[in-house]
């Protein structure tokens, strides 16, 4: 920037000068001046990356975001940007739980495992309702009638085999009833 190129000037006077006790006070005071450079370039960057992180919702920017909120000396502005972070990871966080409750039910539509439905249906009760969580219900519901019949269709043939192999009046009432 224009005020560092100035300071970098004033750097390379200040290094001829002959007297060190003013050499050495000009010196602090420059370094002092780089230092508001320096935080004011940091306050720059930190805003930009949060402002990257809130524009794609991506990891990686929330990641970059946090370690320039952390280079940052004025407190109150770090607290504002890690507050806006927050945000932006909690949206990264739920999009992940939405990701996560789909690839569920896929997976159940696909196994047709009781097991499978009921992670399924843990990680669709933690989504906030809308139409997706409604859909996702819904296939879900779907699968389970078929399980349930599958189910019972099971039972009624190991009650018919099991009455077939007893051969008692009793198994047999069973698998009738079934």
């Amino acid at each position: 920037t224009e005020e560092q190129a100035i300071l970098d000037r004033a750097f390379e006077k200040i290094g001829v000068l002959n007297d060190s006790n003013l050499k050495a006070d000009l010196n602090k005071r420059a370094e002092n001046v780089q230092a508001k450079i320096r935080q004011r370039k940091n306050e720059i960057n930190a805003k930009r990356a949060v402002q990257q992180a809130e524009a794609t919702e991506m990891q990686e920017e929330v990641h970059l975001a946090k370690e320039k909120i952390q280079l940052l000396v004025d407190l109150n502005l770090a607290h504002k940007l890690t507050k806006q972070l927050n945000q932006v990871q909690d949206r990264i966080d739920y999009r992940e739980k939405e990701e996560r409750a789909v690839e569920a039910v896929r997976r159940v539509e696909k196994t047709k495992k009781q097991t499978d439905l009921d992670e399924a249906r843990g990680l669709i009760q933690e989504l906030r309702y809308n139409d997706q969580k409604k859909t996702l219900i819904e296939r879900l519901d779907t699968i389970q009638e078929l399980i349930d019949i599958r189910d019972k269709e099971n039972i009624a043939l190991a009650a018919v085999r099991i009455a077939e192999m007893n051969k008692t009046s009793e198994d047999a009432a069973y698998a009738s009833e079934l």
